[in-house]
């Protein structure tokens, strides 16, 4: 089933947004409206001191974009001027290997573990001296599995100099593990080292694409001057600095996600689904290679997800109603993944 722009009746769970804004935010947007008439604020000056305080660096070492996404191709941009590699796990975003191309490097996608999480050993393997960047998304998506410190400060201390390393953290507020580090306190001390962040997921800005990075400050100078001017509209800017002023609601909704993920991972795994514990606002089924049939078996009722065929699919949280539909959903599939099973039972046989 293919869908168009003018599919309304079709629930979107594969897309990782939240649900609304954070309150008080859509009233500042509706105040703010009578000024969207002039130029926003080039720099994001008031935004970009706010991110400082929150983040506790100097603001010389913050750059803002119009979201991660935008400032990761940014960063690709600068890092692979000549050419190059780019290392990141694989299955992961999808718009690593897009933006890596669109800087004019060569994408090198390294297989995650059986687990879903990334290859440590396999990530530095793949380094040749042709490589620029390495990505490291921290949760992961699509699998929301997470590299704790020793294996990360590991990678870090191992990657060659010549490597820069971002840590994507698009869903960092969503991890509570505490032997998960916080990548911009790894930077603090390491010159190699930028973290994306991104209002895209738990503060419901997705819409609006806003995000930051923390970077040297020599290097965050250069990646502002590669910006084109006025990127971040003035309501971005409005609903980013609104939305940081929402701490408590902000730690609400992030407390809520991380129950209501483990009710829904919990509640497909009594169906038989092998679904690990999620470290963003989204749940990872392993279906292998009936990824696809799964997807579509969700489509023709109603319920859209991510698929990675020969791996499984994400499905993003919704409402407790519709993550209680999609279990139930779900559960009339579970034959689809019959066959997988045997394919197990087949390769343990010949291991």
């Amino acid at each position: 089933m293919v869908l168009t722009a003018i599919d309304s009746w079709v629930v979107r769970m594969d897309r990782n947004e939240c649900a609304a804004l954070l309150p008080g935010v859509g009233d500042v947007l509706r105040a703010d409206a009578d000024g969207w008439h002039r130029y926003p604020d080039s720099s994001a000056s008031v935004l970009t001191e706010m991110l400082a305080a929150h983040t506790r660096l100097h603001p010389d070492a913050m750059v803002v974009g119009a979201g991660s996404a935008e400032l990761l191709a940014r960063v690709l941009r600068v890092a692979c001027a000549g050419g190059g590699e780019v290392v990141f796990a694989d299955p992961s975003f999808e718009a690593y290997a897009m933006l890596a191309r669109q800087a004019g490097a060569e994408p090198v996608a390294v297989p995650t573990t059986a687990e879903g999480v990334t290859d440590v050993e396999g990530m530095l393997a793949a380094v040749t001296p042709a490589t620029r960047v390495m990505i490291v998304c921290n949760p992961h998506n699509p699998t929301g599995s997470v590299i704790r410190r020793p294996e990360l400060e590991y990678l870090l201390a191992e990657v060659g100099s010549h490597v820069m390393v971002v840590l994507d953290e698009a869903y960092r507020e969503l991890t509570f593990d505490p032997d998960v580090p916080d990548g911009i306190e790894l930077a603090r001390s390491r010159s190699g080292v930028v973290v994306t962040r991104t209002f895209s997921k738990v503060h419901g800005l997705a819409g609006l694409r806003v995000g930051y990075l923390a970077a040297p400050p020599p290097l965050a100078e250069v990646l502002r001057h590669a910006a084109v001017p006025y990127q971040i509209s003035a309501p971005a800017q409005a609903a980013a600095m609104a939305s940081l002023r929402q701490e408590a609601a902000l730690a609400a909704r992030c407390a809520w996600i991380a129950g209501e993920r483990e009710r829904m991972r919990a509640a497909l795994r009594e169906h038989g689904f092998q679904t690990p514990h999620s470290h963003g606002n989204f749940v990872w089924i392993p279906l292998r290679h009936t990824a696809e049939a799964f997807a579509q078996h969700c489509v023709a009722r109603g319920f859209v997800i991510r698929s990675y065929p020969g791996a499984g699919v994400r499905v993003s949280l919704g409402t407790p109603a519709e993550n209680t539909d999609f279990v139930q959903i779900a559960a009339q599939a579970r034959r689809l993944t019959r066959p997988d099973r045997r394919v197990h039972q087949q390769d343990a046989k010949s291991a």
